[in-house]
């Protein structure tokens, strides 16, 4: 059964404040899953696939994919989209790190490129933070891939108070679309973020749209972040150079991601 508007009962559907509904699933391997879904406006909902460590954790990751960022789940949180996405295929090395992990599911206007350099994304993102606070008592994180690292700094810069994030990571983040008129991370004034900022990136990454030295240009604009660093993961599988920018290659870690998600988990780790 797809996520969906439309499997949310009618009297939710006719309330378009935001409304939380859980669905809490056991799988076999007894980590405990969670499905968060919230209704933002007629038509549009976000959802996030939580899974829970065997700890208790103290940090949550939000995990956000590159592309559309449509990442879909059953109801019983099998991936059946996206699945082979850095940080979706990961999110289980995230998880042996004690880390309480959320896949997020954009919402519908994610159709639109724009959408993710938004205020109402923003501010959507920053109800499900405030939402997982409450829920999980965590200092939430959130972490973007590619084109997902446009929303995650988005809402790093303009989200305050308990829904602001407690630190951002940008994982081979898009810094330069050239004359295609595509949004970038860089378009946001992401000189004003001033939370924890991690740009993980590798250095033979190949994709037109986030190569290495646009990382670099990312990084020196970082100028109010009060910690910040940028680490080169080297290695790896190159796979097929007409993958360049998917995740079967070095824009996905492919081959070092248990490497690469370690460095993301103890940078979180040092937080204060």
């Amino acid at each position: 059964m797809k996520l969906s508007p439309n499997i949310l009962p009618k009297t939710f559907r006719l309330n378009f404040a935001v409304i939380s509904i859980f669905l809490v699933i056991v799988t076999e391997n007894a980590v405990a899953q969670v499905i968060i879904n919230q209704q933002l406006r007629p038509g549009s909902s976000h959802h996030l696939l939580v899974l829970e460590p065997q700890s208790k954790p103290k940090y949550a990751v939000v995990l956000f994919a590159g592309g559309y960022g449509m990442v879909d789940f059953d109801t019983d949180g099998e991936i059946t989209r996206m699945h082979g996405n850095f940080l979706v295929r990961s999110r289980k090395l995230f998880l042996d790190h004690n880390l309480l992990v959320g896949i997020y599911r954009m919402p519908e206007e994610g159709e639109d490129w724009d959408f993710r350099l938004s205020d109402v994304h923003a501010k959507d993102v920053g109800k499900l933070i405030q939402e997982i606070k409450s829920r999980y008592k965590v200092d939430v994180w959130l972490l973007g891939h590619s084109r997902g690292s446009i929303s995650v700094a988005n809402a790093g810069l303009k989200l305050d108070g308990v829904q602001k994030p407690s630190g951002l990571i940008l994982v081979a983040s898009v810094v330069d679309t050239g004359n295609r008129g595509q949004p970038k991370v860089t378009d946001l004034d992401v000189g004003e973020i001033d939370v924890p900022s991690l740009i993980i990136h590798h250095r033979e990454d190949s994709c037109y749209v986030t190569l290495y030295s646009d990382a670099k240009y990312f990084f020196s604009k970082l100028k109010s972040s009060p910690r910040k660093e940028l680490i080169t993961m080297d290695g790896g599988d190159a796979g097929w150079e007409e993958h360049a920018c998917k995740s079967n290659s070095h824009h996905g870690f492919l081959g070092i991601e248990e490497e690469t998600v370690k460095k993301i988990a103890d940078w979180i780790k040092l937080a204060k």
